[in-house]
């Protein structure tokens, strides 16, 4: 399978995973429809200005095991969407299992969806609990109380805002016909510079996980925007602009460092 697999997974007895998915893809349930190990996947395209591809949205119900489910198939989850209800206070203790589900297998994306948490733990789950029982797991509100502007305004925009940053095993990046004419248009010394500062990002991209463990997910979407920015400004992707890419790329770099 070419595709990565995200499970969606329902905590909510009241809430099917395939509504979830039905949200998020927001297209008929019946469209690109797949099998996945034995039962129904359904694939979601992800565009951004990089790359453009499908993954696979999975339905898991909550009271199921991770641990039933085969190592071939578990070895393409790249991605974990859990949804619960924050009334319910005794998830709390599922999320370190998860948590270490993640860590253990490598997955990268993780996120924790409700509609809203509390203000008062006497009255339910609250936000800073949430993220004591998991670093690996951001927490996205489907309904948030009147987010601040600075603040991230939750809903299933914000999801596939996360998402379209995530650094799947399938991308391609967009532009590479462009990108060939240009660098045939460069001196060995120009070229010389981009694959300098190209290992350099790669080394970035390697050690990415590990420098945005303890950041919150906001700080990894902006550092995973000033890599996206980095690579541009070494390849000039979808830009029109005749600025030196030289100079660009070091500091976009910098920004990185």
């Amino acid at each position: 399978m070419s595709e990565p697999v995200v499970l969606v997974i329902s905590e909510c007895a009241e809430t099917n995973p395939c509504k979830i998915i039905n949200e998020i893809r927001n297209v008929p349930q019946e469209e690109k429809v797949c099998d996945v190990n034995g039962e129904t996947g359904y694939k979601h395209s992800i565009k951004s200005k990089y790359y453009e591809i499908d993954v696979i949205l999975y339905p898991f119900v909550g009271t199921n095991s991770l641990t039933d489910v085969s190592e071939s198939f578990l070895e393409t989850v790249e991605g974990v969407v859990i949804y619960f209800d924050p009334a319910k206070r005794e998830f709390l203790e599922k999320l370190e299992t998860y948590a270490s589900f993640l860590e253990d297998r490598g997955i990268e994306l993780g996120i924790l969806l409700c509609q809203r948490v509390f203000d008062s733990e006497k009255d339910g789950i609250t936000y800073k609990e949430a993220k004591q029982h998991s670093r690996l797991l951001d927490l996205i509100e489907l309904s948030p109380d009147k987010p601040s502007e600075d603040e991230p305004q939750g809903g299933y925009d914000e999801l596939h805002t996360a998402l379209r940053n995530t650094i799947w095993s399938n991308i391609s990046m967009n532009g590479s016909k462009k990108e060939t004419k240009k660098s045939s248009e460069m001196n060995e010394k120009e070229i010389e510079d981009k694959l300098a500062d190209f290992e350099k990002l790669l080394t970035q991209a390697v050690n990415f996980r590990a420098n945005t463990t303890e950041m919150g997910r906001n700080e990894r979407l902006l550092y995973a925007q000033q890599f996206a920015d980095a690579f541009e400004s070494i390849f000039g992707v979808e830009s029109d602009e005749e600025d030196d890419d030289t100079t660009q790329s070091g500091a976009s770099y910098k920004q990185l460092e």
